[in-house]
This record gives structure tokens, sequence and C-alpha cells, in this order.
């Protein structure tokens, strides 16, 4: 049995400190804190038991915190911070941290005041990986970065448009950068005022896309991605992808359309989610797996998440 008691000693005293200030203030943080430990958990593929008999607590107690009814100790606060590798700090705050835990040699960052509701209309060249989180705070806020693209200032631009209720956001290359250095290590962080966000529509193509903390009217993503996740999102989304894509859903509310050609797409979900399923087009198919294993369909007719293929010659794996 792996049990993380003995972790906790190794904090100093103001680190305790700081944590039991924390823990006063339980009551504002207790929601934030059930999202990202449930989103935590079902990203490592761990049931509450399971997680439960690490932290050396009770299933009830797991439970608890993951809807909003409770929040740890600091001891088990310290646990769990340890178990999956974050801080206390992002496992209680309000703003979503992206979990790929990359650190940047070189970086440019750009930030614009938003004042009103808009439609971002965000037009990328080739990139690695481009993720898109929301802030309460009425900054857009355009991070680009690399590890081996230095002088970004210069060789990779961000041009902003702005109308009265539309915002055209492009990033412009340099012809010194070949596309291939952009495919393996350009990243772009993209936080937009969720206050002020009415739809995103993103035309890119990218290794992997990330959505995440965002409740709005649409998303639409055009261009090719192979993988794609959407993380505490609620919204009509719609990917159309020029190449087979693997998309994890992590809370996701709404409505996913998946539009292709001769292409196929994987969906997985995490256990017990509530969706349907439905299929327009000319020779598009729905299949459904458990554990690898291919398994009759359990989608639910009642379900308010809807997952739709559309396309020609294309398959839907949803997998859970």
């Amino acid at each position: 049995m792996y049990i993380l008691s003995a972790r906790a000693s190794s904090y100093s005293t103001k680190q305790r400190e700081k944590l039991s200030t924390i823990n006063r203030k339980k009551y504002t943080i207790m929601n934030n804190f059930a999202d990202k430990l449930y989103d935590l958990r079902t990203a490592h593929n761990m049931s509450q038991e399971s997680l439960a008999i690490k932290l050396n607590v009770s299933r009830q107690a797991i439970t608890k915190w993951e809807t909003g009814k409770g929040i740890p100790d600091i001891d088990n606060l310290m646990n769990i911070a340890h178990l999956f590798n974050t801080s206390i700090d992002e496992l209680v705050s309000s703003e979503y941290t992206f979990q790929d835990g990359q650190k940047y040699l070189f970086e440019s960052i750009t930030q614009y005041d938003i004042r009103e509701k808009k439609h971002y209309d965000i037009t990328l060249t080739d990139t690695h990986a481009v993720y898109v989180t929301s802030t309460d705070s009425e900054k857009l806020t355009i991070s680009v970065a690399s590890n081996t693209i230095s002088n970004l200032e210069n060789q990779c631009k961000i041009r902003i448009d702005d109308t009265r209720d539309r915002l055209d956001i492009n990033l412009i290359t340099s012809q010194e950068v070949s596309k291939e250095q952009l495919k393996k290590d350009l990243t772009l962080i993209i936080t937009i005022p969720q206050n002020y966000i009415y739809q995103v529509e993103l035309h890119a193509t990218s290794h992997k896309l990330t959505l995440g903390n965002m409740d709005t009217e649409k998303i639409e993503y055009t261009g090719a991605v192979s993988y794609v996740t959407l993380d505490n999102v609620t919204t009509h989304c719609e990917i159309d992808s020029r190449t087979d894509s693997d998309i994890t859903l992590n809370r996701f509310e709404g409505k996913l359309d998946i539009n292709q050609i001769n292409n196929t797409t994987r969906v997985h979900v995490p256990d017990e989610y509530m969706f349907t399923t439905s299929k327009k087009g000319i020779d598009t198919s729905i299949r459904y797996e458990n554990n690898g294993k291919q398994v009759n369909d359990y989608s639910q007719e009642d379900a308010t998440t809807q997952i739709s293929i559309n396309g020609i010659h294309s398959e839907l794996i949803i997998t859970k």
C-alpha cells in the first residue's frame, strides 16, 4: 500500500503557516479545488477508490472533496500536491493552469485591454502546441514561447486588429524560421477575459490543442490537429481537422461536432460520462470501446452533451 503520510513532515514551518492561512479561507476555494482534484485524478486514470488508498482516506472523503462539500486538511493537501507533482497554490488557485509543466528559454508576451464582448478570430501558422483559457481580468494575454527560437519579438509577431465586436489576432512569422522548427518548438498560450468572450474561431496547424476553463457560446477550430484536450469547458465546440485526431474530454458540457473527410477521430470520455451521439454525412460511422475492446453503444439518448460526426468516409471511436 502506498501512503503519503510522511511527506508532510518535510514542509517548513513557514510553508505550514501559509497552508493554515489557505485552510482558514477554505469556503472560497472549495469549488476550485473540487474541479482540479477531479481533473487530476481522471487525467491519471485513477478511480476514487485507488486515490483514497494512496492518501489513506475513505472513498467518501474523495467524493466530498470532488463535489465541493469539503476540502482536505493541510496534511492531505500537501500529500495530494506531492502525488500529482503540483503545488498547493495551483490546487487552490482560481486561475486555470496547464499541466504540461513545460518551461521555456524564450518567451514574448503581448497584452491587450478588452472592454466589451468580442468574437475572437485567431489565425496562426504551424505550431507545436496551442493553449487557450480564460481569465477574470480584462486583459487578453498572448504568450509566444520556444526553447530554440530566440528573438521571438522579431521572429514571431502578434498583430491585433480591433473592431467594434470582433478581434482579429494573427501570428506573423519570419521567413528565417523554418516550418519544421515552428512545428517542433513553437507554443502559444492565449488567455482571454471570460466576461468578454462571445465566440472563438481558431485557424491553425498544430500537434496539440488544449482548451481549458472556458464557458462561451461557440469555439471552432479549423486546420489540422493531432491531439485535443477540452478541460472544464462548456460550449458548442466544432473541430474541422484534415488529419486523424485524438480528443480527450475532461468535464466537457455542450456539443462537440467533428467534421472530417477520410479520417478517424478517437474521443476519450471519463467513466460514467453522460452523452448522446449523432452522425451525418456520407459513409460515417461510430464505434464504442471500453478498456481497448469494442463494446455496444453506451451513449444515453436523453443526455444534454452531444458528440457528433459529420463528413465523408470518416469514423468516430468513443472510448473510456
